[in-house]
């Protein structure tokens, strides 16, 4: 049986969770950069696009976030008119976020999607369709949107919220990352539990365990496993290797944390540092290869003919460092001959007609 690998490059679209960071700095000029490396090989980018955070900006009236918010919109429908793809992300600390002389202020007690309660569940998520399908339809998008990842990965306890997407028309979660497990207060997710070697399973429920059949379909972000030796060594060059953010882009991860959640969260990290996800922004050409190497040989044992291959990344992560590591990787692959540069609806599309 010949395998074609769908080889799927994400962003997830959005400034720092603590309301922080330009977004011309930060969101649309990586991006920027970012799709034209996609388009060099002919790759589309799946954009997954903080609705909540860019209709705040929007209602912020006369405010140069209002103006960003515009530019914003522009970016997404020219990306998506050039053939890449718009897809739902959501971090709901931006519900009733507030403009104000110190910036953003958000409510970190919303930071997990999956613990709203089903009434703002429901309205986050058709505010962001509404928006997104705007978008989608003025550059040309002749599908719906097909995708969803949740804000900082929370997507647990995932039951309400895949009940939630699937009567929203969403047909595919793409927030789990097998073996990889974060304990803070405020990015709590688990996914240990999750059938690494898969590389997509039906979800009934709970997103890391695969149901018999079912239509709604876990695409996981592809993950590797390292000698633990070699993952701490990446870490730290990582660290130590230049600037942590683009040009411009100024803010910081750790402002909306407990110096004891920080600790717990590198705990967790060094945890589970074997596990690494195919991140072009923090994972080098040799590291990202290995990753989806090991995709392949775990794909043979699934017995299917289309398999997802997903990479991430972040915008506001998105430096030179970065978009070098991404341009290496799509131009090995553009020279494999088992691999196809895709999005979920067309993996999705090729799944079904196997099926």
């Amino acid at each position: 049986m010949t395998i074609v690998f769908h080889f799927i490059t994400t962003v997830d679209y959005e400034v720092f969770g603590c309301g922080g960071g330009s977004p011309k700095a930060c969101v649309v000029d990586p991006t920027q950069r970012a799709l034209a490396v996609c388009q060099r090989f002919g790759a589309p980018m799946t954009i997954f696009v903080d609705t909540a955070e860019f209709l705040a900006m929007g209602r912020s009236g006369d405010t140069p976030a209002a103006a960003a918010a515009n530019v914003v919109e522009r970016q997404l429908v020219d990306a998506t008119n050039s053939g890449h793809d718009l897809q739902l992300h959501l971090h709901p600390q931006w519900i009733g976020a507030r403009l104000t002389e110190k910036g953003w202020q958000v409510d970190l007690g919303r930071y997990r999607t999956a613990d709203l309660p089903p009434s703002e569940m429901v309205e986050i998520i058709d505010d962001g369709l509404s928006w997104l399908g705007r978008l989608r339809r003025q550059g040309g998008a002749v599908a719906d949107v097909t995708a969803f990842r949740a804000g900082g990965w929370c997507i647990q306890p995932s039951a309400t919220l895949v009940e939630t997407l699937v009567r929203a028309g969403i047909r595919i979660d793409s927030s789990v990352a097998p073996g990889i497990w974060n304990a803070t207060q405020l990015d709590w997710y688990d996914f240990r539990a999750s059938p690494a070697p898969r590389s997509h399973w039906p979800v009934n429920g709970d997103v890391t365990r695969p149901a018999d059949q079912g239509t709604f379909m876990e695409v996981p972000i592809s993950v590797g496993r390292f000698a633990w030796s070699k993952r701490i060594t990446g870490i730290i060059r990582q660290k130590t290797a230049g600037p942590a953010f683009p040009d411009g882009c100024i803010g910081t991860y750790g402002s909306m944390h407990s110096r004891r959640e920080r600790l717990t969260s590198r705990l967790s990290k060094l945890l589970t540092a074997r596990w690494a996800m195919l991140d072009y922004c923090r994972l080098n050409e040799s590291d990202l290869m290995s990753v989806v190497d090991q995709r392949k040989v775990w794909a043979r044992s699934e017995g299917v003919r289309n398999v997802p291959i997903v990479a991430i990344g972040h915008s506001k992560d998105f430096t030179r460092r970065a978009e070098a590591a991404l341009s290496a990787l799509l131009e090995s692959l553009a020279q494999c001959g088992d691999v196809r540069f895709s999005t979920y609806g067309s993996w999705l599309s090729a799944y079904e007609t196997e099926q």
